[in-house]
């Protein structure tokens, strides 16, 4: 729910047909309440634009910033997988694809 993330999101809305991106978000819980709060704030946008939304929340708490982005980074992985390949434009580059589900 970041700035650059919303403003990737509302580029995507307007350049692409829905069913060929999904929202993904990694909640770290880093602050508490307040990350569930965002968490559950995106996926009633998420639900309200009719848009396909994927969230995972970490499991441990007290990790190392490097342990947090790698298991965002996982996390990504993991949506970029089970997102259909089909529903990418077939000019669209591997790299694209990578750079837009990893960001």
């Amino acid at each position: 729910g970041g700035i650059d993330s919303m403003v990737l999101n509302s580029l995507f809305e307007q350049s692409l047909p829905k069913s060929q991106f999904v929202v993904a978000h990694y909640n770290h819980r880093l602050r508490g309440q307040e990350s569930d709060l965002d968490e559950a704030w995106l996926k009633d946008l998420c639900v309200n634009k009719n848009l396909q939304c994927v969230s995972e929340r970490r499991k441990n708490c007290g990790d190392s910033e490097n342990s947090l982005r790698k298991d965002r980074r996982a996390f990504l992985q993991r949506v970029q997988r089970s997102f259909k390949e089909s529903s990418w434009p077939s000019s669209c580059d591997n790299r694209v694809k990578d750079t837009c589900c990893l960001i």
